[in-house]
């Protein structure tokens, strides 16, 4: 009777006081081999051979009883999924969720890959666009089409580097027109 007790208790972790003070992050709740035998509808005994084969590795208290957690029940759902759902055999599952961590591995690298990359293409277009505005302030004799041309091509300018652009354009423009009517006067 007084397992049965310590059972719920453990099968209902506390969130934390609740009374005034510093708010505590809600604490993990794990559950006892029977708790969780009863919530899945298997045997403990299925549990712990689950446990043998590698595919689930429950916590143990200091007591040595088994704990699980939301992620240990989630994945026995899986392993019942695939056997019950799917007809595959244990040693099947074991190679299907060591295929799904490789893949989630795959994905990270890929991801990080591609933050990588993203950050070297930006890095390399903001410095084009450096150049760039570097060559418009030195070059004199640029024509218009030339220039819009040239930054046309550069995928990644940020706003404030296009309105540098812009206005260095539009005092080329001035320029221009004040060397014409320059011209037109004579």
């Amino acid at each position: 009777m007084a397992r049965a007790k310590s059972e719920r208790n453990q099968g209902s972790a506390s969130k934390g006081s609740g009374r005034g003070g510093s708010r505590k992050r809600p604490q993990k709740r794990f559950y006892a081999i029977s708790v969780v035998a009863r919530m899945l509808n298997l045997h403990p005994q299925t549990l712990r051979m689950y446990e043998r084969l590698g595919l689930v590795q429950p916590r143990r208290d200091q007591h040595n009883q088994r704990m699980y957690d939301e992620e240990d029940i989630e994945r026995i759902r899986k392993i019942q999924h695939f056997t019950q759902q799917m007809g595959v055999n244990l040693a099947g599952v074991e190679v299907a969720f060591k295929l799904m961590e490789r893949i989630a591995e795959l994905e990270r690298q890929i991801e990080r890959m591609k933050r990588s990359m993203d950050k070297q293409v930006e890095k390399r277009a903001r410095i084009l666009a450096l150049q760039m505005l570097d060559w418009l302030r030195h070059e004199e004799n640029m024509k218009l089409g030339t220039a819009l041309k040239l930054l046309s091509r550069s995928p990644l300018i940020r706003a404030d580097e296009w309105e540098a652009i812009s206005e260095l354009l539009d005092e080329f423009i001035s320029r221009i027109e004040a060397e014409e009517a320059e011209i037109a006067e004579v």
